[in-house]
């Protein structure tokens, strides 16, 4: 009677777990943050594509391919034809520029900004050949070319990073091929270039110079910035350079009677930083969220094994034995371990279903929500960096759990005659 009911227990939580698409996306969301890692993902969803004869006449498919693949040949031979066939794909170079680093780039750089001159984001990739050699030996903007090409992004009309037409290109991706998920585009995402180091150090030192129209320059920058940015680490950035900024120009504003103009610019700048912290307040919430995610998971992984364990045992106790008293409590508290997991693996991945729903979907979603449904990778990325990499490898554990099964038989059997025995 109590294997009977421990089956029946373990086959309505089975189907609970089964019958719920939260709980089977939030299992295997936790699952690849383990075992995958976005060259795995982007390979698996490379070769998917590039099977589909439809597909390889595709702009945008050969665009999506030029941003995933590795290797700089093919992704320069994808990003070619992709751009060749559908010019609105022209943005496609800008992340490839900064991902690749590679000289032939340079004249991508150059069709980039005659495709969008007025875009700051565009300028400054096309500025980084001449001021990322300038950065890394320390020189800061002493160079002309670097200083000019500078000037250009700041004296830019509008700011546009691009990332929200690479979600689109996701999205659509997804829709018509069934290639590609939200986990898989945070975590590119995560990856995604935005210059942000060489336009954050041109702006402070505009604000450390003299010249009160450096100080201007450098606020009203980081002012559009921050009102076009869509990825907090944008805004953290820009507000840096406008409180820099501002406290040059709110004294020399204040001193030359134009205190309304300083009181506009001190809010301005406040206004900067509080926008981070409201809209940062989501991503603290992600979070707090993906450890419980991973501990439910772990929790209903290891309840469900000691049912399985209990299970074990008590096919191998004679049929004319009843079973020992310790198989009762086991199996009552992976039951209770499995049934609580269900709950809290539930509860938690919700949030991050709900955005996987609305990108599948075609819905609007911003770059930032989806580098926070990338949070679920945040266990598994703080510990890769204390555990040695055979150790995160899914093939490892196999075969801990594999092991660990073999000798727990093996014990029963050999002591199979102790077990529940009554006289």
């Amino acid at each position: 009677m109590f294997r009977y009911s421990i089956a029946s227990l373990v086959l309505i939580i089975a189907l609970l777990f089964l019958v719920s698409p939260v709980l089977r996306k939030g299992a295997t969301a936790t699952w690849t943050s383990w075992r995958a890692t976005s060259a795995s993902i982007s390979q698996s969803d490379a070769s998917t594509l590039q099977k589909n004869d439809r597909a390889k006449s595709d702009p945008q498919v050969l665009a999506y391919l030029a941003l995933i693949t590795k290797d700089k040949v093919d992704a320069a031979r994808f990003a070619s034809a992709a751009v060749d066939n559908d010019t609105d794909l022209t943005w496609i170079y800008a992340p490839l520029i900064l991902q690749q680093r590679i000289a032939a780039e340079k004249s991508w750089a150059e069709r980039l900004v005659d495709w969008d001159p007025s875009n700051a984001y565009a300028l400054a990739v096309s500025g980084s050949f001449d001021c990322n050699q300038q950065l890394s030996a320390g020189a800061e903007f002493a160079d002309p070319e670097c200083a000019a090409a500078m000037k250009k992004v700041f004296a830019a009309v509008r700011y546009d990073d691009y990332l929200p037409r690479r979600i689109r290109l996701q999205q659509d991706i997804l829709q018509r091929y069934g290639v590609g998920s939200p986990e898989s585009t945070a975590l590119m995402l995560a990856q995604y270039p935005l210059v942000v180091e060489d336009w954050m150090r041109y702006g402070k030192e505009l604000a450390s110079s003299s010249s009160e129209q450096d100080w201007w320059s450098a606020f009203l920058f980081a002012q559009k910035v921050s009102a076009a940015a869509t990825t907090d680490l944008e805004r953290y950035a820009a507000a840096d350079v406008m409180a820099h900024a501002a406290r040059r120009l709110v004294p020399a504003l204040n001193a030359e009677g134009n205190s309304r103009e300083a009181l506009l610019v001190a809010n301005a700048s406040a206004a900067a930083g509080q926008q981070i912290s409201t809209v940062h307040r989501g991503t603290f919430e992600m979070l707090g969220t993906a450890p419980v995610v991973q501990l439910m998971t772990v929790l209903l992984a290891a309840g469900a094994l000691a049912l399985v364990i209990v299970g074990i045992l008590a096919l191998v106790v004679r049929a004319k034995q009843r079973p020992s008293t310790w198989l009762r409590p086991v199996a009552v508290v992976g039951l209770a371990i499995s049934s609580t997991a269900v709950i809290g693996l539930y509860l938690g991945y919700l949030p991050y279903y709900a955005l996987f729903r609305r990108f599948a979907l075609g819905h609007a979603v911003t770059p930032q929500q989806l580098i926070d449904l990338g949070s679920i990778y945040f266990v598994p990325g703080m510990v890769s960096g204390f555990v040695p990499a055979y150790l995160l490898r899914v093939w490892t554990w196999y075969g801990v759990v594999g092991l660990g099964l073999v000798l727990l038989i093996a014990i029963a059997v050999r002591n199979r005659p102790k077990i529940g025995v009554m006289n």
